[in-house]
């Protein structure tokens, strides 16, 4: 909403808040990349394509780590720059003659409704949030899996064997009964 402000009494200015927004996303995405085993390609595509959707959306977290971390380092330089941009709208619409009516109280509803969604969001992650016991994930090596690919493979041997076993020994017995009709 404060974009569209801003765009509305700044034009020509637009491109630079979104060239900076774009920018300060980008680190943001790119530190937060740092810890992903994507590999390189992904990592590169999402670090460019990333920050290019926060512009129009709030930050998501996208890949697993701490969330709450995320939204903090994320949160925090959009309100400061929700701030800024309200406060150069407020600004302008006090210097000019006749300003739209919804200038005020749409900055007024951009600083207050922001930290009332986090306040939401804080409240939402602390009661209702469904929180899960985290369970340590198996560490494999290749020697297990190359030992897990061997015992499937004695199983099935042996249940072939099981197979020919029981194929011979039904025909066996046939032919012992076929022995005892003459």
């Amino acid at each position: 909403m404060i974009f569209v402000m801003f765009a509305m009494m700044f034009q020509s200015w637009l491109f630079v808040v979104v060239s900076f927004h774009y920018m300060l996303m980008f680190v943001f995405v790119y530190y937060q990349m740092r810890y992903s085993a994507e590999p390189l390609t992904s990592k590169h595509v999402y670090n460019f394509v990333t920050p290019f959707v926060y512009i129009f959306d709030f930050c998501l977290n996208w890949l697993h780590g701490p969330t709450s971390y995320w939204y903090l380092t994320c949160y925090v330089p959009m309100y400061i720059e929700n701030v800024l941009m309200s406060g150069l709208v407020l600004w302008n619409a006090s210097t000019t003659p006749n300003p739209a009516w919804y200038m005020v109280p749409g900055c007024v509803c951009v600083i207050v409704m922001f930290p009332l969604g986090v306040l939401a969001q804080l409240a939402y992650y602390l009661y209702w949030h469904p929180k899960l016991p985290l369970l340590p994930l198996p560490r494999r090596t290749f020697g297990d899996f190359l030992a897990k690919i061997e015992k499937e493979e004695e199983a099935v041997k042996m249940e072939n064997n099981n197979r020919i076993f029981l194929a011979t020994s039904s025909l066996s017995s046939s032919s012992h009964l076929d022995d005892l009709s003459r």
